[in-house]
């Protein structure tokens, strides 16, 4: 199973902007929470 962003994430490896870092970082804990519950529900 593979994490990986949204099409159309255009967040650089070298942003500073604090907004956009808390959009990215919520962004990966939601992909992350549908993960855990796709691999869940793949293991039963």
């Amino acid at each position: 199973m593979e994490v990986c962003p949204p099409d159309g994430f255009s967040l650089s490896r070298l942003t500073q902007s604090k907004g956009e870092l808390a959009k990215a970082y919520e962004l990966g804990v939601e992909a992350g929470k549908h993960a855990i519950t796709a691999w869940d529900k793949e293991s039963k």
